[in-house]
């Protein structure tokens, strides 16, 4: 069940990413055509073949502004002056403007800033739940499994090595422990730190040394551990700071 909900959010979220785009570039579109419907102008042109591409098609045509001919294609023909003209060659209407950059259709470019619209507003609804409930779910996962997978480790035994005793001349310098363990026959270290509890008396941290507890490891990465706080021959033992260097 995990690993279903974990491979329906990686699909929501590329979903997500696949459909904002989709519908941004449409929507981005129709914001350039409805400024270019603003300062729209019309010339007589000629159809001079289609275009075909990857699963589309477009019409090719010519037109003429101030005696010098300029060629461009559109996926709509919108705009025949003649019966048929799209499709055997024939006059057209061509609608040009030069803001927010030079651009030409065979069609008004309002309505081109509809249709455009109309297609990318269903898509950025959909896209955008989509990426922001599959991002939120793989941060909600990954939170989990950083925090409560933790408590989810195996444990096993460790072996305090040697003791490190900080100078009684900074006492706000804590004692730590060296310490030992095997996982799978391979053998790890890491450190501890050691305080002193109401049960410790006059003993020594350095009395801790081939004393054992338990540690926590990451069976992934047996290098990582965990240590929470454990008593010890009357010392308690924290996870190491190294704030206390």
């Amino acid at each position: 069940m995990n690993r279903l909900i974990a491979y329906c959010l990686v699909y929501g979220l590329l979903f997500g990413i696949g459909a904002v785009l989709f519908g941004g570039i449409h929507c981005v579109e129709g914001y350039n055509y409805s400024v270019a419907a603003q300062h729209q102008a019309t010339a007589i042109g000629h159809v001079t073949g289609k275009v075909y591409g990857k699963g589309s098609s477009y019409y090719h045509y010519v037109f003429s502004l101030n005696g010098v001919d300029r060629d461009d294609s559109s996926e709509v023909c919108a705009t025949p002056l003649a019966p048929d003209a799209c499709e055997s060659k024939g006059p057209v209407l061509v609608y040009y403007s030069f803001e927010p950059f030079p651009n030409s259709r065979l069609e008004d470019f309002a309505d081109a800033s509809h249709r455009a619209y109309r297609t990318g507003k269903p898509w950025l609804g959909m896209g955008l739940p989509f990426l922001v409930m599959s991002i939120a779910g793989l941060a909600i996962r990954s939170r989990n499994a950083n925090g409560k997978g933790i408590s989810a480790w195996p444990l096993t035994e460790a072996t305090i090595q040697s003791v490190d005793q900080r100078s009684a001349d900074n006492p706000a310098m804590a004692d730590v422990a060296d310490f030992s363990f095997t996982v799978n026959d391979d053998y790890f270290s890491g450190k501890v730190q050691i305080s002193r509890s109401f049960s410790t008396q006059d003993a020594s941290p350095s009395d801790l040394v081939d004393k054992k507890f338990q540690v926590q490891y990451n069976p992934r990465k047996p290098q990582s551990y965990s240590v929470p706080q454990t008593e010890v021959a009357g010392f308690l033992l924290d996870p190491y700071d190294d704030s206390f260097e």
